[in-house]
């Protein structure tokens, strides 16, 4: 499709076997003047789901390259969460091909989460069945529902106490995030993703320091976190 109204002119059907996500949907009904939400004119209190996704280039049949694309996604829709004091019960990811083909999968999590370690894993095993190595991909893309307040979120039986040290540690890194810079840090397995931005020239740049060159002693690049005060 390369109009808007190639993308209107479709079926409903033609949506829903091609397994397009609710935005898309609703975006199909009111481009033929459907009605989808009242006006709303005070600031909303309630988040429905929360949408990351992005194009990378050259498209990939690498599967950790678009693997680390879907974790640099997981990460900022976690973020977002976070920072709404959400946890999602319910996830789905699509991975999008050159040929503008969806592929994804739907996931409940065990508890309601918004830690991308956990994400991540419940969905690396979904990944594996809907990844093929034949196909080249240009895009992936991760949706946060069910979303519970994280007061209200019931943790698993035995995960509580892993629950709050991961929680801890995210508190830190969002700190960190919002002091340094967007991905100050952030988890290894986004690495790929994040190094293929900064070859193509992305501003997503991440500086190093490097230690002082002598003699028998190896240089080290670290992450630079800015000066300690």
């Amino acid at each position: 499709m390369k109009t808007t109204l190639d993308f209107a002119s479709k079926s409903l059907e033609w949506l829903r076997d091609n397994k397009l996500s609710k935005p898309y949907e609703e975006i199909w009904y009111e481009l033929r003047g459907g009605f989808v939400k009242t006006l709303q004119i005070e600031p909303r209190k309630d988040i429905g789901s929360l949408i990351t996704s992005r194009t990378f280039r050259p498209p990939s049949n690498e599967r950790h390259f678009v693997f680390s694309q879907l974790s640099k996604n997981i990460e900022a829709a976690c973020a977002r969460a976070r920072r709404h004091r959400m946890r999602a019960a319910e996830v789905s990811f699509y991975l999008k091909t050159q040929a503008f083909t969806y592929h994804g999968r739907e996931c409940r999590l065990v508890a309601p989460t918004n830690m991308p370690n956990e994400i991540i894993t419940a969905l690396k095993p979904h990944f594996d069945a809907v990844f093929r190595p034949d196909v080249l991909y240009r895009a992936t893309g991760i949706t946060l529902y069910t979303l519970v307040e994280e007061e209200a979120a019931t943790l698993d039986l035995f995960g509580t106490s892993v629950a709050a040290a991961s929680s801890e540690v995210f508190k830190a890194v969002d700190q960190l995030n919002r002091k340094y810079g967007r991905r100050t840090v952030y988890l290894g397995s986004s690495l790929t993703a994040l190094a293929a931005r900064a070859d193509t020239g992305s501003r997503e740049k991440h500086t190093r320091v490097q230690m002082p060159r002598a003699i028998n002693t190896k240089t080290l690049d670290v992450p630079f976190l800015g000066k300690a005060r």
